[in-house]
């Protein structure tokens, strides 16, 4: 059978006409290919016309178990099935350098990129820096990683040294002359020669008995007030200290007697300051009211950063106990609130240290001249700081008195740390007190009531037994007063008369007792009546009620309306009326807690692990509801009054350490730099730390005088320890001059002859040759008895007869003060006093770069506030509104929120026909 070709093989052999094998392979390939290809199509084909004959089906949507025909079907249903509200509200922007900031957070995060705050060492203590209330620090602040520290000595004459040879030579060449003439001193040669003309010679010429009795030694005939004149020079006193002796301004001795110092010496006269570590505050508590008080305290020292107070429930604390010291309280606040209410009467009510004086000067005539003049050694930032603060503390808590004093307090604590030069602490403290005394004065009645049987009255506040923190306390921190109150006797008077004054007032309470008496009524009908509690007695429940918060709304809120109703014999019952509460209070809780509809709640806030301030409320049940209704309400303000002595002398390297020492009025952080002071003090004034033994004399052989005197008294309160001033120096000079006595009779007295002097030594048988004599020699300045001498610190006179040996003596014992400087100080000014002391610590600060200028700070907080307080920002108001779509249980804030959760709950399902 004849095989036959397909088309597709006819056409290749017709494209490829040989009969090679060659070309039947490819016709082969070539057949192959295309009828894969045909194959290839035909399924194509197939596959398409299959797809065409199957398009027949839809999409439709399902949301909440409903299916809709498209998507604008399941929005619009979701729509009208929900609730739709529309709110305003409204938002800020901030405008900074024309630029827009949508909220606080980003404006802050540009204005930290933009103004750089980084911190920095310095060797400077910066408290000495501030120039404002701000925290803000002088440039001087500064100090470069190459700076220098540099010892440096105070000269005589003020000048700073950085060599103590060249300081003691400023001492060396202080010296003075003086002569000697028949046991007189004369400060020049004028003088001593007039003296020689106008009285030795006129006696020489005229006296019936120019015969003078001398007394012979080396070829010298000498009277006996010369000798005694010279022995007076050379008798100085000796000190014995732990069986060691010393004589008066002789080092070399003193420090080998003062090797090591007791600690009885060292606890005598340097004095940890127990609350160094705490800063003082002053904490609100606003009006008292018929709903709840406060107890607890208003001044508080405490080493908390106290910025708020948080006040919890405490279910657990025993009311009765706690009310029960009230009372006590009451007699501490009693003074505080005296004077609160006497000096509140005052008419600025915008207090400024400097406003407040010269008030005091105006309308009370005080002079305040002195005062002034130590205000006037602080730069102007400094005397802001000192009432910076005060007039934020608001309800009348502190009067302009008050806060007075606290300046005051202000102001010694930071002299403390930053000694004025030109006054030591205890003379500045002097003259605070006469001016706060001065003060008092204005209120003669109250003064005269709390000072009777008190010698000296309220001058007595001047002793200097007593100190400026004692008077701080008696006004400001009243309990400190109570507990510390043994140091003087007039102090303990001064209580028992305040104390008195209290019990006067507290006659007052019966007065309030009567007017509770009503509800003792209602206590027995309540009890008579237990077993039945009808609707009678629970109306008289709330009569109850009524007449208890009508009473304690009386003790607690308008004392001073309603005083007249009250039994007192008190003059002053207006006035401190408010003390009563504290007692009462107490009082009516015994009554009003038998009530069931009566309960107290107490809320505390603990400052400290010491100190708690609570508020208690009085909380009313519904005897047929039983809820209660008064919540409690906290609006308290915390002032700071001033920083703890720490705060100004902590370092980057003694951040552990917690305490402080008090020596003679200044505050040191190391001890050993207070002992080191105190054994200054000691070389310089050595009877008032240790007992003086003897006299001694270097002026002919090893004689000395026993004395055996206690050390003098360092204030005005003499004990058994010491003695006063004005009694050692009547002893000492009694004694000098029974010891001159002897030692003229001893060594001098055998040697008596009589002469004609001519003053200068010599003697002579006849008037002629004494005159003659004389006359030589009176204008020569060699033939005088010339002596050099030097005045110490204190004011004695060391004397030589040599130039050469006055010097020896000042640069073998005069101590020179020194002290550690930056060495670029040196080029502002070379005066001892001006330059600044560094203490060899590093303290961090804090670099601003505020638009091209560089500020300094003590704290990142004050560079941020300063920043908040001078950048120019602008502040917009926006006005919004928004939608807010609830579907069933969903809720949502936005439109495109409620849109997308729309979409995303929608199933979408297709359907064939």
């Amino acid at each position: 059978m004849k095989k036959i070709k397909n088309a597709y093989s006819v056409l290749v052999d017709k494209l490829l006409s040989t009969k090679s094998d060659k070309s039947k392979k490819i016709k082969k390939i070539i057949l192959f290919s295309i009828m894969s290809t045909i194959l290839l199509l035909s399924i194509l084909t197939t596959l398409l016309l299959t797809i065409k004959s199957n398009t027949n089906y839809y999409d439709v949507y399902k949301f909440n178990n409903i299916i809709f025909k498209n998507e604008t079907e399941v929005k619009n249903y979701a729509y009208n099935n929900s609730i739709i509200e529309n709110y305003n509200y409204k938002t800020k922007s901030y405008i900074l350098d024309n630029k827009i900031y949508q909220n606080t957070s980003k404006l802050n995060n540009e204005i930290l990129k933009k103004f750089n705050i980084n911190k920095k060492n310095t060797l400077r203590n910066p408290s000495n820096y501030t120039i404002n209330s701000e925290g803000e620090l002088s440039s001087s602040v500064v100090t470069s990683e190459n700076e220098l520290q540099k010892n440096v000595y105070r000269g005589k004459n003020g000048s700073a040294y950085l060599a103590k040879e060249e300081a003691l030579n400023t001492y060396e060449n202080s010296y003075n002359i003086s002569y000697k003439v028949d046991g007189k001193e004369f400060d020049n040669l004028f003088s001593a020669q007039s003296y020689y003309k106008g009285t030795i010679e006129e006696e020489l010429k005229n006296s019936t008995n120019a015969k003078k009795d001398c007394y012979l030694q080396d070829n010298l005939c000498t009277t006996k007030d010369d000798i005694k004149s010279w022995l007076r020079d050379y008798i100085k006193s000796g000190f014995e200290y732990n069986g060691n002796e010393f004589s008066y301004y002789n080092l070399s001795e003193y420090n080998l007697a003062t090797t090591k110092i007791d600690d009885n010496l060292i606890n005598k006269n340097i004095k940890s300051i127990a609350n160094a570590n705490k800063s003082a505050y002053w904490i609100t508590q606003p009006k008292t009211d018929i709903y709840g008080f406060y107890t607890g305290p208003k001044y508080v020292e405490t080493s908390e950063n106290l910025a708020s107070l948080k006040f919890e429930k405490n279910e657990s604390y025993d009311v009765n106990a706690f009310l029960t010291p009230l009372s006590l309280v009451a007699g501490i606040e009693m003074f505080n609130l005296i004077y609160k209410f006497i000096f509140n009467n005052e008419k600025d009510k915008d207090y400024n240290l400097q406003k407040y004086l010269n008030y005091l000067n105006v309308e009370f005539k005080i002079d305040t001249e002195k005062f002034d003049k130590v205000v006037s050694l602080f730069n102007d930032p400094i005397i802001d700081d000192f009432s910076v603060g005060l007039d934020n503390i608001e309800n009348n808590d502190l009067s302009q008195f008050h806060k007075f004093l606290i300046s005051l307090k202000r102001l010694l604590n930071r002299n403390k740390v930053f000694p004025i030069e030109s006054y030591n602490n205890l003379e500045l403290e002097k003259i605070i007190k006469e001016l706060v005394v001065n003060v008092l004065k204005t209120k003669p009645d109250v003064v005269e009531t709390l000072f009777k049987d008190i010698d000296g009255g309220i001058d007595s506040l001047l002793d200097e037994d007593i100190s400026f923190d004692y008077i701080y306390s008696l006004f400001i921190n009243t309990q400190t007063f109570y507990t510390h109150n043994t140091i003087s006797n007039k102090i303990f008077k001064l209580s028992k008369n305040i104390l008195g004054i209290i019990d006067s007032i507290m006659d007052g309470i019966s007065g309030i007792s009567d007017l509770l008496g009503s509800i003792n009524e209602l206590k027995t009908n309540k009890e008579k009546n237990n077993d039945k509690l009808s609707k009678i007695n629970s109306q008289n429940e709330f009569k109850a009620a009524s007449l208890l918060q009508d009473n304690l709304g009386f003790v607690l809120k308008s004392f001073g309306e309603k005083s007249d109703n009250l039994n007192t014999k008190s003059h002053v019952q207006g006035r401190v009326a408010p003390l009563l509460v504290l007692e009462l209070i107490s009082k009516v809780w015994n009554l009003g807690k038998i009530f069931s509809f009566v309960s107290l709640n107490t809320y505390e806030a603990k400052i400290d692990s010491y100190q708690s301030l609570f508020y208690n409320t009085i909380v009313y049940k519904m005897p047929i509801f039983g809820f209660e209704f008064n919540s409690p309400k906290f609006n308290n303000q915390i002032i700071k009054l001033f920083n703890a002595p720490l705060d100004y002398m902590k370092s980057n390297d003694d951040q552990e350490t917690t305490k402080v020492w008090e020596y003679k009025g200044k505050y040191y952080i190391d001890k050993n730099n207070a002992i080191e002071d105190l054994k200054r003090d000691m070389y310089k004034n050595p009877e008032y730390y240790v007992e003086t033994r003897k006299l001694l004399t270097s002026g002919i052989d090893n004689s000395f005088y026993y004395l055996n005197l206690k050390p003098v008294c360092q204030t005005n309160n003499v004990d058994d320890s010491c003695i006063s001033r004005s009694k050692y120096d009547i002893k000492v000079s009694e004694s000098r001059e029974l010891f001159i006595e002897d030692l003229f009779n001893k060594f001098y007295e055998k040697n008596k002859k009589q002469y004609y002097l001519d003053g200068f030594g010599d003697y002579f048988e006849t008037r002629e040759a004494a005159l003659n004599s004389l006359d030589k020699k009176v204008n020569n300045e060699s033939n005088y008895n010339k002596l050099y001498y030097y005045n110490t610190e204190n004011g004695k006179k060391i004397y030589s007869n040599s130039l050469e040996s006055i010097k020896g003596l000042i640069k073998q014992n005069e101590l020179v003060d020194n002290k550690l400087v930056i060495s670029s100080d040196l080029f502002t000014t070379m005066i001892y006093d001006e330059l600044k002391e560094i203490d060899n610590f590093k303290y961090d600060i804090y670099e601003l770069k505020f638009y091209g200028k560089f500020l300094y700070f003590l704290t990142y907080l004050q560079a941020w506030k300063y920043l908040k307080n001078h950048l120019q920002v602008e502040e917009i108001q926006n006005d919004n509104s928004t939608h807010v779509y609830t579907f069933e249980d969903e809720q949502f804030i936005n439109e495109l929120d409620f849109n997308n959760w729309i979409k995303d709950s929608t199933e979408v399902l297709r359907m064939w026909n």
